[in-house]
């Protein structure tokens, strides 16, 4: 492989489905250090990847993307504290 270029992709960049097909090698008993290679990622990419999507399918990560991403500059409701929210002074 001496001479051949390879393009660096950002990992934001990758389908959902590539993602998920990137970790179902890894399932399959695959080196992490040949799939990193293959698909053009680092191996702290893939284990990020691993500890927040292993397991889930395609439709379950773009759900769990939109629950993340904060509406306007608020965070979402579920990590607001309670004494966070705007509530009528008595």
């Amino acid at each position: 492989m001496a001479g051949e270029e390879r393009k660096i992709i950002k990992a934001a960049e990758f389908s959902d489905a590539r993602k998920t097909f990137i970790l179902k090698q890894g399932a399959d008993c695959v080196p992490v250090a040949a799939i990193c290679r293959r698909a053009g990622i680092s191996q702290a990419t893939d284990f990020n990847w691993k500890k927040k999507y292993d397991s889930l399918l395609p439709k379950e990560m773009k759900r769990l993307k939109q629950l993340e991403l904060p509406i306007g500059n608020k965070p979402p409701i579920a990590l607001m504290n309670p004494g966070d929210a705007a509530s009528p002074s008595p």
